[in-house]
């Protein structure tokens, strides 16, 4: 049976007159502020833990992200909102997230391409691995994908810092190999999924990086608020 909504998801909008986060299409489209919209939302609650090992305590890493149509065009968004919220849409897509590294304060970047339609339950081994540089634009780490070899997930998993002027990417670390699987641990019925992730990434010069913890997509459908 699918899990109970995930409360953290859901934000107050339009000035309280309603909680629309994935809700059915009638939900406040009566409402101020004219046409649905709609967004793509992922996170990590709790944080992420991230172990790079080499005597490095772990750290939490909390890590967003966050799409919708006119970011990565409609054919592709579609795609990704149909298969997060009925299965339907796509063969596999892929989702992205990114945040910082309290302790090294370089941002961690996570994609992740799943096949659909997902089941709760069902455990997919990490089978391929992508190489994504920082900052890519929206299709580069979401949309419709390609399923990974042999019904598995794929991942692209980097650090990179930030400095300007001029402005310039620092790649410190991006994995060439992943090992692992990620989990469906709930199926939120016409709205998304929260997987279990465990996954190694090792880089060209052998350093790894284990993260493991929960990630959760969900579809929003939303009337803008009242101004």
């Amino acid at each position: 049976m699918s899990a109970a909504f995930p409360v953290p998801f859901v934000r107050p909008l339009a000035k309280a007159a309603c909680l629309a986060l994935a809700v059915s299409s009638a939900g406040c489209s009566a409402l101020c502020g004219g046409a649905e919209e709609q967004a793509v939302s992922a996170g990590t609650d709790p944080a992420l833990t991230l172990d790079r090992g080499a005597g490095a305590p772990p750290v939490q890493v909390q890590l967003q992200g966050r799409i919708t149509p006119s970011e990565l065009g409609r054919a592709d968004f579609d795609a990704v909102f149909g298969s997060l919220g009925e299965g339907r849409g796509a063969s596999a897509v892929a989702v992205s997230l990114g945040g910082e590294d309290p302790a090294t304060h370089e941002q961690v970047a996570l994609t992740l391409v799943l096949p659909s339609p997902m089941h709760e339950g069902d455990t997919y081994p990490i089978t391929s691995t992508l190489r994504i540089a920082p900052n890519p634009g929206a299709a580069a780490v979401w949309g419709a994908r390609t399923p990974p070899a042999g019904g598995g997930a794929a991942v692209a998993l980097s650090t990179f810092t930030y400095t300007f002027p001029p402005a310039a990417y620092h790649v410190q670390f991006q994995a060439a190999t992943a090992t692992g699987s990620a989990r469906v641990l709930d199926r939120y019925r016409g709205v998304g999924f929260s997987l279990g992730i465990d996954l190694v990434g090792t880089d060209d010069a052998g350093r790894a990086i284990h993260v493991q913890g929960r990630v959760t997509a969900v579809t929003e459908r939303y009337t803008p608020p009242c101004t």
